[in-house]
C-alpha cells in the first residue's frame, strides 16, 4: 500500500515553505525548490504611510483621504493566490495527496477565502500560527497539535 504523503504549506504574506511528510510520525521535509516569497510594498513603489489631505468643499477644514486600496494588503493576496495556485499544480501533477495549511491569522483567513474548490476536499487540517521562521526540524512538533507527524522515539 502507497504512504499517504501530507504537504504542510507554512506560510505569511511574504513567504511560503512546502513541506512533505509520508504518514503518521514520519516527521517532515522541507521542499525547497517549492519556496516562494515577495518583497514588502515600500513607498518608492508608489505606497506612502500617509493618506493624502483634500480641504473642506465648505470652509479651510481639511480631512484626510482613504486610500482606494491599501497596495501591501492587495500585494498579499496576489501572493496567497499565486501559492494556492502553486498547490493546486503539485496537487494536480499527484505530488501529494492531502495538505495541511499553517499561517498567521490574518493569511489564514485570507488563505481559507481564496483556496480552490478542488482543493477543498484534501484539506486535513489547519494551524493558526506563525511559523515561517521554524527550521523543518522544529515543524512537526507544532503540528502534532493537529496531525501526528512527530518522528517517534520508541
Amino acid at each position: 500500500m502507497k504512504p499517504t504523503r501530507t504537504y504542510i504549506l507554512v506560510a505569511d504574506e511574504h513567504v511560503a515553505k512546502f513541506f512533505l511528510n509520508r504518514g503518521p510520525n514520519k516527521g517532515v521535509s522541507a521542499l525547497p525548490e517549492l519556496t516562494l516569497t515577495r518583497e514588502k510594498v515600500t513607498p518608492s513603489s508608489g505606497a506612502t504611510d500617509k493618506p493624502g489631505r483634500v480641504f473642506d468643499s465648505h470652509g479651510d477644514a481639511r480631512h484626510a483621504m482613504e486610500p482606494k486600496s491599501d497596495p501591501e494588503k492587495k500585494q498579499a493576496q496576489v501572493f496567497l493566490k499565486m501559492v494556492l495556485g502553486a498547490l493546486q499544480d503539485e496537487f494536480i501533477a499527484k505530488n501529494f495527496d492531502r495538505f495541511i495549511l499553517v499561517a498567521p491569522p490574518a493569511s489564514m483567513a485570507e488563505l481559507r477565502k481564496l483556496l480552490p474548490d478542488l482543493m477543498q476536499p484534501h484539506l486535513r487540517g489547519e494551524l493558526v500560527k506563525d511559523l515561517t521562521h521554524v527550521p523543518a526540524s522544529e515543524l512537526s512538533v507544532h503540528l502534532d497539535e493537529i496531525y501526528p507527524a512527530s518522528v517517534s522515539t520508541n
